[in-house]
């Protein structure tokens, strides 16, 4: 949301802090879901969660390029 607000005169500073702050909230947020899902699994299940976790974040990285690549070449 905050990226809606920046220009082509934004000072690089502003830029960085945006990106400080979604890597920050990103990383700050996998970890302890990720937690809660393996935890909740039997150990012998352990292994098959954490492939399932990993899938499922890969997609919806790979899902959300792609959205957001689409709005950007349609709002260019």
């Amino acid at each position: 949301m905050g990226y809606g607000f920046l220009g082509l005169q934004t000072p690089l500073v502003w830029i960085e802090i945006l990106l400080l702050i979604q890597g920050l909230s990103i990383g700050m947020g996998i970890g302890p879901v990720t937690a809660a899902l393996i935890s909740d699994l039997p150990w012998e299940q352990a292994g098959a969660g954490s492939a399932v976790t990993d899938t499922v974040r890969r997609t919806g990285r790979v899902i959300g390029i792609a959205v957001g690549g689409t709005i950007m070449s349609i709002m260019y």
